[in-house]
């Protein structure tokens, strides 16, 4: 596809090299000719390269040969072997984000369910990653998927308020809590976050 990135590294790698990024700029049923990504890291001085492309929780490699070159462009084969397996580095459970684990006192309001004066329900920050975060909550606190809340991390010394959508309730067996699956709304913009 035209614009795709691919990491480029030699199809030997026992020899000393630097990878680089390439970006599809027009390709054809013979190839594809690649740009790198930045002009100071030109591609490796060989004929066969592998082109590794990060897709969700996969890795695929495509096996290509170079067969033209003009200035810092190259043109390469179609792909002689191609390989998709999942990423050892993505979370098993396919999830984009890393979670970080962790163990914080909280306190949850729903305003709109709620009157405004009632207390905040105290409940348990398990993890947290880019797009959302879990708690544990008391399973006779009231809850409903799709309910938007604000949930204050207790006990910092300039609180924290996080608003957030419940995305999924988890009864947990054996314990009288729920697991509650929450997402940041698509306002909060990823810096934010």
């Amino acid at each position: 596809r035209d614009d795709s990135r691919y990491l480029v590294i030699p199809a030997d790698l026992h020899q000393d090299f630097q990878p680089c990024a390439g970006i599809v700029q027009s390709h054809s049923g013979s190839g594809a000719w690649l740009k790198p990504e930045d002009p100071e890291r030109s591609f490796p001085p060989v004929s066969d390269l592998l082109l590794i492309e990060f897709q969700d929780e996969f890795v695929i490699t495509r096996e290509v040969t170079v067969l033209s070159k003009k200035d810092q462009s190259i043109f390469v084969s179609v792909p002689r072997k191609s390989e998709k397996e999942s990423s050892l580095l993505a979370p098993s459970t396919g999830r984009f984000d890393y979670r970080i684990e962790v163990n914080l006192p909280v306190r949850v309001k729903t305003d709109w369910v709620e009157s405004k004066d009632a207390p905040p329900k105290l409940a348990r920050l398990t993890n947290l990653s880019r797009g959302g975060m879990a708690l544990l909550a008391p399973n006779r606190q009231k809850y409903e998927e799709g309910q938007e809340i604000t949930v204050r991390v207790v006990g910092w010394d300039h609180p924290v308020r996080i608003e957030a959508v419940i995305e999924r309730i988890t009864p947990l067996a054996g314990r009288s809590k729920n697991k509650l699956a929450l997402r940041f709304p698509d306002h909060i913009d990823v810096s934010q976050r």
